[in-house]
């Protein structure tokens, strides 16, 4: 059962919700309880703002992706660079303290 609500759960959320509004919009129309049209503006702005959202949402997930990697690649520059240190036989103040901060 897991495994087919995390394949088709959300497929099945969405259809309950379309059947449930869909349902309203056929009791509205049979008792003529409309209160304002769909003009063609109006659906042209709703395409719009879908678009606008897809847009957007798509340019987040690949900074997501790429965020991810930041902490990684940090953390691997700063081994490079304490390893780098140790080669480094200096009696520098600062590269003792570089030292004994990692």
């Amino acid at each position: 059962m897991n495994y087919f609500m995390k394949k088709w759960g959300l497929t099945l959320k969405v259809l309950a919700i379309v059947f449930i509004l869909l349902s309203i919009k056929i009791v509205i129309s049979q008792f003529d309880l409309d209160i304002a049209t769909a003009s063609p503006l109006i659906t042209a702005l709703v395409g719009g703002v879908t678009f606008t959202i897809a847009i957007i949402f798509t340019g987040t997930l690949t900074d997501y992706k790429e965020s991810e990697k930041i902490p990684g690649e940090l953390a691997a520059s700063l081994k490079a660079l304490y390893k780098d240190s140790i080669m480094v036989r200096n009696n520098d103040k600062i590269t003792d303290d570089m030292r004994s901060s990692s």
